[in-house]
């Protein structure tokens, strides 16, 4: 359940009292919609829904961790055959 009042942070406040005005109007009883008899939730309950998101900021995102390496790791040698390189520049043999 959304409140009435705009949530501290909300973008539009104004988006978000007519979408909650509009949404308890359209409201679930039975399996059906309040106001329009249709089954729930009706496409208005939706639309409020979706407004009262839009009001909102956007979620926050966890910051991107990158892995900094502790010590200097060379590169292998060129020319270094590893276990899953070993099919390469092999022939199969036909029976």
């Amino acid at each position: 359940m959304m409140p009435a009042q705009p949530p501290l942070g909300c973008l539009d406040p104004r988006l978000w009292t007519t979408a909650y005005e509009l949404s308890q109007q359209h409201t679930d009883d039975a399996g059906r919609c309040t106001a329009c008899a249709m089954p729930a939730p009706c496409p208005k309950a939706e639309a409020a829904r979706e407004a009262m998101q839009r009001a909102l900021p956007p979620p926050r995102r966890a910051p991107t961790v990158y892995h900094v390496p502790t010590e200097k790791v060379s590169p292998p040698p060129v020319g270094a055959r590893f276990p899953s390189d070993r099919h390469i520049g092999r022939r199969r043999r036909r029976g």
